[in-house]
């Protein structure tokens, strides 16, 4: 999705877990993707219960530092507290 949005000439970057995975090669080369976005890598803290939340802030307070035009995310609560920036974004939900 990052790639098909960057070839349309737009700035983009993504936020992902940290994978504890480690990777011989690096993500463009692993996904098969152009190497023609950035990709930020927020740790993910397993914390009985509230991981997903940390993660959540984390990538709230990451979208200030970035201050994008338009969010597009997959991660329902980082998606909730997006919304409070006033920013346009997309919610992508596979539930």
């Amino acid at each position: 999705m990052c790639e098909a949005i960057s070839n349309l000439s737009n700035d983009v970057t993504l936020i992902a877990k940290k994978n504890l995975k480690k990777n011989k090669d690096n993500d463009f080369n692993f996904y098969g993707v152009k190497k023609n976005f950035k990709i930020i890598k927020n740790n993910f803290i397993q914390v009985r219960g509230f991981g997903e939340l940390f993660y959540a802030i984390r990538n709230f307070f990451l979208c200030l530092k970035i201050d994008p035009e338009i969010i597009y995310s997959r991660h329902s609560y980082s998606t909730l507290l997006i919304s409070f920036l006033g920013k346009k974004f997309i919610h992508e939900d596979h539930t």
